[in-house]
């Protein structure tokens, strides 16, 4: 863990996500080879780490030695958990279907509320006062009277003309 977080922060993020350790094509993925890292900071690394191991861990001998050389496979590791996209547990998977569930149901209840699928029998129940409830193609009471009275009025200002005339 020392390693990676010197690594970090000698060469940065972004750094690391674009170089290798030694600058090999992987035998994994077959990619092309990206650049090797500078050496001479990776050295330092290793110097670092071993000064670390001795005064803060006060290792020896072959043992300290052992731990040292693992310095470059702790970089490639963290060039790894950089480059990898961050896993979902299953308590993320799970949350995230429980807000979808909740979401569709609202949307259909917020359907059903206002209309929208137009499968409701009563799309005239929201008509302005004065207006009465008729099948498609009726024209309702109100409606009538009004043409009634439009028509009776015509028809009597027709009327007065003619009597205007003669």
């Amino acid at each position: 863990m020392v390693v990676k977080n010197i690594a970090v922060s000698v060469f940065g993020v972004e750094y690391l996500k674009s170089h290798s350790v030694k600058g090999k094509a992987s035998n994994k993925t077959k990619s092309i080879p990206r650049p090797a890292i500078d050496p001479t900071k990776a050295l330092a690394i290793r110097d670092i780490f071993e000064y670390y191991l001795k005064n803060e861990k006060n290792m020896t001998g072959q043992a300290l030695m052992i731990e040292v050389d693992s310095y470059e496979e702790s970089i490639r590791q963290k060039i790894s958990d950089l480059i990898r996209p961050p896993r979902q547990t299953n308590k993320d998977l799970k949350k995230k279907e429980a807000i979808q569930k909740h979401i569709t149901k609202k949307t259909s209840e917020l359907n059903k509320s206002t209309n929208i699928d137009n499968t409701n029998p009563n799309i005239h129940d929201n008509l302005p006062t004065g207006l009465e409830k008729s099948p498609v193609g009726e024209v309702s009471s109100s409606e009538s009277s009004s043409e009634e009275s439009d028509e009776e009025s015509n028809s009597a200002g027709e009327d007065s003309m003619e009597q205007e005339k003669k």
